[in-house]
């Protein structure tokens, strides 16, 4: 069985995007939209349906030789993650926008509480399944989802509801989806899929990305340093990344291909360029770790190596006495912060006690962020993916698709619905900045984020007042997937 699909390509200062608009067959064996580039993916992650059924394919933007932008940071096919160039980021913003058009009917309106029944929206993607169509950019961005606050479970129906926050949307200049009036993040399905699938792997190890310098480089640089005592100028800035060389990517309990961990590796790498000063802070409150050391009287030692990550930061869950109905609380995400340092034989030691700077940047990340969430959407893309991990680990430890006798087996079969696949990341290259105070060198020894989802699961607190808001959600159903 051959594919077939019809692309249109999109032109703008010598780059070039295609976007996929067809729908075809796939033969046995045979991939989905793939890129020359080894990337491939659609306009809200991707989504195709398996070998030898009809799939739908819907927007593949590919900027540049590396096969699509996520967060401002492309990967190429060797798997080196690099800061995107402005321009790229904003085609990829023109490409999608332009594939996914504007919002019509209902979804437009702003909702407090939209409910998305799994059900129901399992039901319509069997529908489209069967009759060969598309799906819409309403099942491809959740109804204009942009948290969930509330997991029902509804044993009559045998449906699982999530709901929350949702209005009309728009692609803005970074290609992230984003809601018309708040400027957040709308969840995409591509992400709920894969949080979805992950959860086995979360409740034993977590989903998390990590960016760490290799022993051999440790040790590289630390001869370097050692032996050459460098004066700073632009040449030892090079020859500085070239000792240590380039630090190695790795995750857990994700698909490392999926556009969720792309948006996990994209974040990571945005904060660490905030806190080294290598990104300008688009919000008033957070200025950059290298501006914080010069303002200080303190002396840092030069073989210090501070190191930040994000991880979860929710409130105990609320539930019902049934257990039926349940409340996500809490910002989602936090800025964490440790120090190591280099031993004389370039060795990483735990230094025991953080860095106070370290830490002071790191409470401000957390206390903008979700200023930081608009102006940079990946981070607010960052915050729904940790709601998703939680939302999985909830309906997985407290067993809600039994109790629901709901078995959502379209969404969590990955032969059936197939996600976009992206080049893998494996490689960074060193974040590096230099204080003018002293002989501070300051380079990123590694990060990453962490996000235990079951841990948040564990911590819950009864809340009485949940039975009625969840009998008004369900009895308010309507005959489609989506409703407020």
């Amino acid at each position: 069985m051959t594919s077939f699909l019809w692309v249109r390509m999109i032109s703008h200062c010598g780059l070039v995007a295609a976007v996929i608009i067809g729908i075809g067959q796939i033969g046995a064996g045979q991939s989905y939209g793939q890129t020359s580039g080894g990337g491939t993916g659609t306009g809200s992650g991707g989504l195709g349906f398996g070998t030898l059924t009809p799939f739908v394919t819907s927007v593949i933007p590919i900027i540049g030789p590396n096969g699509g932008v996520v967060g401002g940071v492309s990967i190429d096919p060797e798997g080196v993650v690099l800061r995107a160039e402005l321009d790229l980021s904003r085609e990829l913003g023109r490409a999608r926008a332009e594939s996914i058009g504007k919002v019509t009917g209902d979804a437009r309106r702003a909702s407090r509480m939209r409910k998305i029944s799994l059900r129901k929206l399992d039901q319509e993607i069997v529908r489209l399944r069967k009759s060969n169509l598309p799906l819409s950019k309403e099942i491809e961005l959740l109804g204009g989802l942009q948290r969930i606050e509330y997991v029902f479970v509804d044993p009559q129906n045998k449906d699982i509801i999530l709901a929350g926050p949702a209005e009309g949307w728009h692609v803005g200049q970074s290609g992230f989806v984003v809601g018309d009036s708040t400027g957040h993040c709308v969840i995409e399905l591509s992400d709920l899929l894969i949080a979805l699938r992950s959860e086995q792997d979360e409740s034993e190890k977590g989903i998390s990305c990590s960016m760490d310098a290799t022993d051999e480089g440790l040790k590289n640089y630390n001869d370097y340093m050692r032996k050459s005592k460098p004066q700073f100028n632009r040449q030892t800035l090079q020859n500085m990344r070239q000792a240590i060389g380039n630090f190695e990517v790795t995750f857990s309990g994700v698909d490392t291909s999926s556009h969720y961990a792309r948006v996990l590796i994209a974040a990571d790498l945005m904060m660490k360029r905030l806190a080294m000063n290598l990104e300008p802070s688009p919000v008033r409150g957070i200025t950059s770790y290298i501006q914080l050391l010069k303002k200080s009287r303190k002396r840092v030692p030069q073989n210090a190596m501070p190191r930040w990550w994000l991880a979860v930061d929710y409130e105990p869950l609320l539930r019902d006495e049934t257990g039926l109905a349940w409340k996500i609380r809490g910002p989602a995400v936090k800025a964490m912060t440790d120090q190591d340092f280099l031993n004389q034989d370039g060795e990483k030691t735990y230094a025991g006690t953080g860095n106070p700077l370290a830490q002071q940047w790191a409470d401000d990340f957390t206390k903008h962020y979700a200023k930081l969430s608009i102006e940079l959407p990946v981070f607010g893309q960052l915050r729904n993916c940790m709601d998703l991990a939680v939302v999985a680990a909830l309906l997985n430890k407290y067993e809600l698709f039994e109790k629901a006798e709901f078995n959502p087996g379209l969404l969590l079969n990955a032969d059936k619905i197939r996600l976009a696949k992206y080049d893998v990341p494996k490689f960074t290259p060193p974040q590096i900045s230099y204080a003018p105070k002293g002989r501070s060198w300051i380079v990123t020894l590694s990060g990453g984020i962490d996000i235990d989802g079951w841990s948040v699961a564990s911590k819950t607190k009864v809340d009485t007042k949940l039975s009625s808001i969840r009998k008004t959600a369900v009895e308010s159903g309507a005959s489609r997937w989506w409703w407020d």
